[in-house]
């Protein structure tokens, strides 16, 4: 038994109280600049080589489903470092992931792979909202009120700014 899952299906989770969004992630296609790759949608993804993030064509919509399907050089990474050193080498053409994230694992290879290249963000999906589901609504009620005192003091800005930095 479960007290409280993290989803963004809320569907399938219909008897869950909902807490307010906790994070979005806004995740882009991503490729070497000096590709000059011409993508303008996700279907346009199909003809290159590319690399997600575990689950990314079931959280990421059914457009990115279908592509996933069709496309026999798209790939998932349980190690989502994995995928920036792939790009930066040239062995895939895009990446699919948070900004922040792609960010983060370039600082964490900058030793192993040429980071400082350019690279085009494709925005190409929405963002992806996260919210906790609750078994009992006063567990969400008192996870909003937490949620909303770290937010009004400033501790959850900076958390989100010092895991950007690093």
């Amino acid at each position: 038994e479960l007290d409280a899952v993290v989803s963004t299906n809320y569907g399938d989770l219909a008897e869950m109280h909902f807490s307010e969004e906790y994070i979005a992630y806004q995740n882009y296609a991503v490729a070497l600049a000096a590709r000059k790759l011409p993508i303008k949608t996700i279907a346009d993804l199909g003809q290159y080589s590319v690399s997600t993030f575990q689950r990314a064509r079931n959280l990421l919509g059914p457009e990115l489903s279908l592509m996933a399907n069709a496309n026999p050089r798209y790939r998932e990474e349980a190690d989502q470092s994995v995928r920036n050193r792939l790009l930066l080498a040239g062995r895939v053409d895009v990446v699919v992931g948070d900004r922040r994230i792609i960010e983060h694992f370039n600082r964490e290879i900058s030793a192993q792979a040429d980071t400082t290249q350019a690279l085009t963000w494709y925005s190409l999906f929405p963002p992806t909202s996260y919210r906790v589901g609750f078994v009992k609504p006063e567990w969400r009620d008192r996870f909003d009120a937490g949620l909303a005192s770290i937010r009004k003091k400033g501790a959850y800005a900076a958390t989100i700014k010092r895991y950007a930095a690093q």
